[in-house]
């Protein structure tokens, strides 16, 4: 009897887990990316901590993958960005 070698072959692909993510903006600027990595986790958390953080004059919507925050106070948009670079980074 021949002896015959296994070998297992994997699709690397095959170990990658897929998460939705949105790429996040504020006033048409690239602030980062947000990956949902649970099913409990919802885009609109994004909103949520910005209403919590204080911000209160905002319109958001979803447009694909992109998360597009407005806010017409550029003062305010930009520490809405600094904030959010670091909301991203953490989460």
């Amino acid at each position: 009897m021949a002896f015959i070698p296994f070998f297992n072959i994997r699709d690397e692909k095959e170990d990658i887990i897929e998460h939705d993510s949105y790429d996040v903006y504020v006033n048409d600027d690239f602030v980062g990316r947000k990956v949902l990595y649970s099913e409990s986790e919802d885009i609109g958390n994004i909103s949520d901590y910005l209403s919590a953080s204080g911000y209160g004059d905002f319109t958001y919507m979803e447009e694909g993958n992109k998360f597009i925050i407005e806010d017409f106070d550029e003062e305010e948009a930009d520490r809405m960005k600094n904030q959010l670079e670091t909301y991203l980074n953490i989460r």
